[in-house]
Formats: structure tokens, C-alpha cells, sequence
């Protein structure tokens, strides 16, 4: 469980239109972001800088070229930022069984999804490092 208090960020603060549960902005992180967690999807690629993505699973450094994706419910913190350039893109939980359910008959987002590590027996965050270039 985390030390310091949680920020709960809801989906109503974030979507624009209600019947469409989206959200995609350009962010940055400078020194320590609020421990938080959310009730929509988060999937954040790493532009540039770097730091510490703080979760259940422990402590991961990030660089370009990564991507995190946080399943609802569960919390995490972006620390010792350094310039962190970051896509953030949002979705509410139920695009996946509503207009995105088409990705469960893909088996690599299906186990993503809905039996690996965002499944809801899963620790709720998956880590993907694209290999350099």
C-alpha cells in the first residue's frame, strides 16, 4: 500500500464528452508527480527525459521509447523526474467492451487485456520497453 495519500483522478475530470471516454494530451514530469490512482485506463509513452515509475510491482526507471499502461483502481507515481516528456492517453473501462471490444480477438492485446497483466487477477500495470533503434 502506498505511504502518502492517494489522489483520485475520475474519468469526469478528464473526458470531455461523456458518452465518449477519451483523453489524450502531452504532459511533463519535473521531480516527484502525485501518488494517484484513476477510474479509466492510462497509457502513457515516454518521449524524453527520464525517471521512476513508483507502483505495486516496485520501483522502474523509465526512458524514451517506453510505454506504461495502468489499468483502474490501481495506483503509481512518476518520482526523480527529469524532464520527463510523456503522451498521456486516457480511456474508460468500458471502450473495451464497448467500441474497442474488437481487440479481444487480437491474442496479443487480449492477453494484455483480459488474461495477463491488466486482467483483473492481474497487478494492473504493464511495463513495455520497444527496443532501440
Amino acid at each position: 500500500m502506498p505511504i502518502s495519500p492517494l489522489w483520485r483522478l475520475t474519468g469526469k475530470e478528464y473526458f470531455p464528452c461523456e458518452h465518449t471516454p477519451l483523453y489524450a494530451d502531452p504532459d511533463w514530469v519535473a521531480g516527484d508527480g502525485r501518488l494517484h490512482d484513476h477510474d479509466f485506463f492510462e497509457i502513457a509513452f515516454i518521449l524524453g527525459g527520464w525517471g521512476v515509475h513508483r507502483c505495486q510491482r516496485g520501483d522502474e526507471i523509465l526512458q524514451p521509447g517506453d510505454v506504461v499502461v495502468v489499468r483502474p483502481g490501481v495506483w503509481h507515481q512518476y518520482v526523480d523526474c527529469h524532464a520527463l516528456s510523456l503522451y498521456n492517453c486516457c480511456f474508460g473501462a468500458d471502450l473495451l467492451h464497448r467500441d474497442l471490444v474488437a481487440l479481444a480477438h487480437d491474442p496479443t492485446l487480449n492477453y494484455l487485456f483480459w488474461e495477463g497483466p491488466l486482467s483483473q487477477n492481474g497487478q494492473g500495470i504493464a511495463l513495455l520497453r520497444l527496443p532501440p533503434m
